[in-house]
């Protein structure tokens, strides 16, 4: 049974989901995975595994005595910056999953942060109850520690969007034939979210992506990663662009598989989204982010490319870092290349430890 942000319509996520599925399918002979969804439809429908209501509790707690191993994540569900309420959501459907009988694995979680005191308390009662935890960064790893999270075995891997497998061409030629995608032009991604920012920066990228287009012929795809959420944010980037002719506002829902192939074609991202910065390192293409998170700047950093904080963005250090990013691209995408091989050697990592875990208990020991 896997818990995490799914059926919310979030691109990362649903990335994050769509790997663990490859990657349990791939190591697991006949694994079944039931995930909890807020919807449970479109989950099975995209993902092609069971899945139930993440808020039908008396059916998890009926569902978990039939269950081998109950995996927490990934990505980053113990925060409390959206609420206390998040915390004890994630963290309450571990709990009973230990009451229940299942070992525990918290796989691939960014954690933090946490602001309140009680969020840090039941982290670290319920967490050190787990078997076996993997935090995709050295940060989250630290903070943890901090709290006082030691008692399971712990590694550091990576997001497990490193080692997502992208839909195969034939599937993504109707997409590029629809979006004219076209190799012989400079095609440029832009992912935003909205964010609560002393700048606008919306209107810092609408400036820098239409020198794009003037400057370099370039088009330009705006990828909303959230349609909820990124939507309105997206179309108001399409209208304050003059050159409205030259951009594409991606506005189907897109299979992540799809939506990963579909940004790999690009010749640079220029993400807020953090997923979109992933699947840009992960396909070897230069990207420049902004940061409105501390998980924004520090996978650029790990990657080695160029990231500019949200509340200090401008039209000149933006065209600057995208400007140095065109010129020099061969040389960007092999300087970030060692740091991405390595990040997808530690996403598969995160299910070497899953399955080391299920081969070293059996059944009837953890019950």
């Amino acid at each position: 049974m896997i818990s995490g942000y799914y059926g919310f319509g979030n691109a990362g996520d649903e990335a994050i989901l769509a790997s663990m599925v490859q990657q349990f399918q791939k190591e697991i002979p006949d694994v079944e995975i039931i995930v909890l969804s807020e919807d449970p439809e479109k989950t099975h429908k995209e993902h092609g595994v069971e899945a139930i209501s993440r808020k039908n509790f008396w059916r998890i707690f009926w569902m978990l005595g039939k269950v081998d191993l109950f995996v927490s994540g990934g990505g980053g569900l113990i925060q409390d910056t959206t609420g206390f309420n998040t915390v004890l959501y994630y963290l309450g459907m571990i709990q009973l999953a230990r009451i229940r009988g299942c070992r525990v694995m918290c796989y691939a979680h960014g954690f933090g942060p946490l602001k309140m005191t009680k969020s840090r308390k039941l982290a670290r009662f319920v967490m050190n109850q787990s078997q076996v935890i993997t935090f995709r960064d050295e940060k989250s790893k630290l903070t943890a520690g901090g709290f006082g999270i030691n008692k399971p075995p712990i590694y550091i891997t990576a997001d497990p969007v490193f080692a997502l497998t992208p839909a195969p061409d034939s599937q993504l030629e109707q997409y590029i034939e629809k979006l004219r995608i076209h190799p012989s032009s400079f095609n440029m991604g832009v992912s935003l979210r909205p964010w609560s920012s002393g700048v606008n920066y919306m209107e810092v990228v609408a400036a820098v992506s239409d020198r794009m287009i003037e400057q370099l012929n370039a088009k330009v795809y705006i990828f909303p990663f959230q349609h909820s959420q990124d939507m309105d944010i997206s179309r108001d980037l399409q209208k304050k662009m003059k050159n409205r002719s030259a951009v594409v506002l991606v506005e189907e829902p897109l299979p992540v598989t799809v939506l990963t192939g579909l940004m790999g074609k690009m010749d640079m991202i220029l993400g807020m989204r953090l997923h979109s910065l992933i699947f840009a390192a992960s396909a070897g293409v230069p990207a420049v982010g902004i940061s409105y998170d501390p998980k924004v700047s520090s996978i650029m950093e790990q990657v080695g490319l160029t990231w500019l904080d949200v509340n200090h963005v401008d039209i000149g250090n933006l065209w600057s870092a995208c400007r140095h990013s065109c010129k020099n691209r061969e040389m960007v995408i092999q300087g970030m290349k060692p740091a991405v091989d390595e990040l997808k050697k530690k996403a598969q990592d995160n299910t070497r430890y899953l399955v080391n875990l299920l081969k070293h208990f059996s059944k009837a020991e953890w019950k």
